[in-house]
């Protein structure tokens, strides 16, 4: 399939997507913005991120912000399918609809101690911090707590992070890469790393010199 290049093939390329399940949907969203910016001239590119601006303020959910159609998912699968969202506008240099109620929904939600769950919850509240103060003292005690629980992940003989509490991450996109052991591994190292400089760029502390990636 060639890549989308008209207004029409990116609607109904994003349309054609599952919003049902917005890790996936989400994911392939990123993607396009990613390519729309790296990839073609700036008359095109502003014409077509328009249109994927206008997709999104259809597919926003009016009540708390996230990206999805049809019965509500899981928080986690919602708070994925928003990080993922937010990669894509903020590649395309576009305003999130509703950073508010985003951040509502995410320090109303559950704090899970897998990897990519406490990562995705600390990026989507630095994306919606970035365009307002909205609580901002409860997102930083919410980001403390993460601290605390990305902690509990690091193996001070190993110098890295573990993708789950005292496990490795053994799975990635249902494909098998590593047997199952107590030990830190690069995926959950890398995560970790980037959600501590997120947080600490949330608190204005000073305690790297290293900058937040661009997913």
């Amino acid at each position: 399939q060639e890549f989308p290049k008209n207004e029409l093939e990116i609607t109904n390329y994003l349309e054609g997507l599952n919003w049902n399940y917005p890790w996936s949907s989400g994911g392939q969203f990123s993607a396009i913005c990613v390519f729309l910016k790296t990839q073609l001239k700036s008359d095109n590119f502003e014409k077509l991120k328009n249109t994927v601006i206008q997709f999104t303020d259809k597919t926003v959910n009016n009540e708390n912000g996230l990206y999805y159609e049809g019965n509500k998912r899981n928080e986690y699968e919602l708070i994925n399918g928003a990080m993922k969202v937010l990669t894509g506008l903020d590649w395309i240099d576009a305003k999130i609809q509703y950073p508010e109620k985003i951040i509502d929904f995410c320090l109303n939600s559950k704090i899970s101690n897998r990897g990519c769950d406490m990562v995705d919850v600390v990026y989507v509240l630095y994306r919606c911090s970035k365009e307002t103060n909205h609580k901002k003292k409860e997102v930083l005690n919410f980001c403390e707590n993460i601290l605390a629980m990305i902690k509990t992940h690091f193996s001070l003989s190993e110098g890295g992070f573990s993708y789950f509490q005292d496990q490795n991450q053994t799975h990635y996109y249902d494909v098998k890469i590593a047997n199952e052991k107590n030990q830190a591994d690069i995926h959950g190292t890398l995560l970790c790393m980037w959600a501590i400089v997120m947080i600490m760029e949330l608190s204005d502390l000073d305690y790297f010199t290293y900058s937040v990636l661009k997913p």
